[in-house]
């Protein structure tokens, strides 16, 4: 019975994700030039990840398994940025910890890249 649904849940991931597969990483000019990168995806949480910093992750949080998941469906390079959350994902949402200036929230971050991305029997 787990294999059935097992089978099903990859079927509709791969069907959502489709679309995701078939883009080209399009690289806007200045990015070649200044290494800016616009509209990447965005993670917080409580942890620091500080440049070259190698961790294994165990995402579970819906809105991240589906921003992972998202990635991991285009092309390489897998990247994305992590912003440091105080209090971690329960502060999401308070307007205090909005990405604006002036509130509690970090606006610096740094950009990771997924170098493998493996799933639990679970997922």
């Amino acid at each position: 019975e787990d294999e059935a649904r097992n089978q099903q849940i990859a079927s509709l991931k791969s069907m959502f994700y489709a679309e995701t597969q078939t883009k080209e990483v399009e690289k806007e000019p200045e990015q070649s030039i200044t290494g800016v990168y616009n509209d990447m995806p965005l993670c917080r949480w409580r942890y620091t990840f500080l440049p070259a910093f190698q961790t294994v992750l165990n995402v579970w949080q819906p809105q991240y398994t589906h921003m992972f998941e998202g990635i991991i469906a285009g092309p390489k390079p897998w990247l994305y940025v992590h912003l440091q959350l105080p209090g971690g994902t329960e502060n999401l949402g308070k307007p205090e910890y909005d990405l604006k200036i002036g509130t509690q929230a970090p606006l610096v971050g740094t950009l990771m890249r997924i170098v493998s991305a493996q799933r639990s029997e679970d997922s």
